[in-house]
């Protein structure tokens, strides 16, 4: 992805394109760093990091080793892709969606389709508690976020399985 020196040091020339990617790379790198390894002393983004000898260093993020930088590069962009999908307690004020949680579960959220769709799967691929039993899958768009939903009925005999893994919660009293 970047050579050995990431800032161009050791005789690399950098288009203005390649130097602003790798100026949003870093930032990047900045903004996924936990506030207690990081630091912005004199305007140099820094992060602590284990070097080759498995000690902290706390180092400029453009002094990085590659391998370290594309490892934490990689890291943020992850980070990124799950950023800003909101917490169940924004949708479930929604009284658009209040028909749709009385009914069913909510599994997660997802930034993209195909990762809700993975998630969606697994689900189906759960076994049952008991033959009979069904469970049905939606996959909606929510504020920007696929959620997966799950409704599961079940037959008479695992109501009253699930009654008695629960009857001492209410025998206490």
């Amino acid at each position: 992805m970047y050579g050995k020196n990431i800032i161009g040091l050791g005789g690399f020339v950098r288009t203005k394109k390649e130097l602003k990617d790798l100026y949003k790379d870093i930032n990047l790198i900045y903004k996924h760093t936990h506030k207690d390894y990081r630091s912005n002393s004199e305007g140099i983004p820094k992060i602590m990091y284990l070097d080759d000898d498995g000690q902290t260093v706390l180092g400029p993020i453009q002094k990085l080793p590659k391998k370290i930088f594309n490892e934490m590069l990689k890291q943020a962009k992850r980070k990124e892709k799950t950023k800003g999908l909101g917490g169940i307690k924004d949708i479930s004020i929604d009284k658009t969606y209040k028909r749709l949680l009385q009914d069913y579960v909510i599994i997660g959220f997802f930034k993209t389709k195909d990762l809700a769709e993975k998630a969606a799967k697994k689900e189906r691929n759960r076994g049952y508690l008991t033959k009979g039993d069904k469970r049905y899958i939606k996959i909606e768009k929510i504020k920007g976020a696929y959620v997966v939903l799950v409704k599961s009925v079940y037959t008479p005999e695992t109501k009253k399985l699930l009654g008695n893994i629960f009857k001492w919660d209410t025998e206490i009293k």
